[in-house]
């Protein structure tokens, strides 16, 4: 059986390769062009499973009292930087996206996009969310990468 720690280091580095994928996917859709194929995208949604819900069950190991006190360790754990940038990457990944909608709601008698410009667009409209989900678990993996250990069931404020 893998250890622990080898498990979290595993997952990280799944979840920073796939950080740097949807970065790298965000920012040429900014550009118009899309990089990646036709399948990627489904890869990038499924992959948020793959490690987002080994990520949630190894914040369960770590504070067995209550999701609320996970979180606030995890976070404690994890330097201001990253808590910062999830909090950044959050916004802009709703805004991004709000703004996209209403973009495309408003443009529907403006020209018409090629087949390259739509898959941009497409791309575009879930990218931000990949960087966000993909950056706040490997914050959390991080974070419980410290931590290295679990916490007795109490745990003190």
């Amino acid at each position: 059986m893998l250890p622990m720690a080898a498990f979290i280091d595993s997952l990280l580095t799944i979840t920073i390769l796939a950080f740097a994928w949807s970065l790298a996917a965000h920012v040429f859709s900014l550009l118009g062009i899309p990089i990646l194929g036709d399948r990627a995208p489904i890869a990038l949604h499924f992959g948020m499973f793959i490690v987002g819900v080994p990520t949630a069950l190894i914040v369960r190991r770590f504070v067995r009292r209550s999701q609320i006190d996970a979180w606030r360790l995890l976070r404690r754990s994890c330097p201001r930087w990253m808590r910062i940038t999830v909090l950044v990457l959050f916004v802009y990944a709703f805004l991004s996206f709000f703004i996209l909608f209403v973009r495309r709601a408003t443009a529907r008698s403006g020209p018409v996009l090629d087949e390259r410009e739509a898959r941009a667009l497409a791309i575009r409209a879930f990218s931000g969310h990949w960087v966000f989900f993909y950056f706040a678990i490997g914050t959390t993996l991080y974070s419980a990468r410290r931590l290295r250990r679990p916490l007795p069931k109490q745990v003190s404020h």
